[in-house]
């Protein structure tokens, strides 16, 4: 939900907002795209460890991708 909001915060800011704050906006989705990131790698191993729950455990970090792909793909 949040990943949405920015990235239609980012798609409404090209009309209405300054430079500074696109920059700054994207600062912002770098630092969601890491974050996902260290995310997505310890909920691998976490599912590497644990078989009941691997499939959803990668279905999730497939999601998490998806979405700050979506996200990055917007600026």
């Amino acid at each position: 939900m949040q990943i949405s909001n920015l990235v239609q915060h980012r798609s409404e800011a090209h009309q209405h907002t300054s430079e500074r704050t696109l920059r700054a906006i994207g600062r912002v989705g770098q630092a969601v795209n890491l974050a996902v990131e260290r995310f997505v790698t310890v909920g691998e191993t976490i599912a590497d460890d644990n078989p009941e729950i691997k499939q959803d455990m990668y279905d999730a970090c497939k999601e998490a991708r998806a979405a700050v792909y979506h996200l990055l793909s917007t600026f």
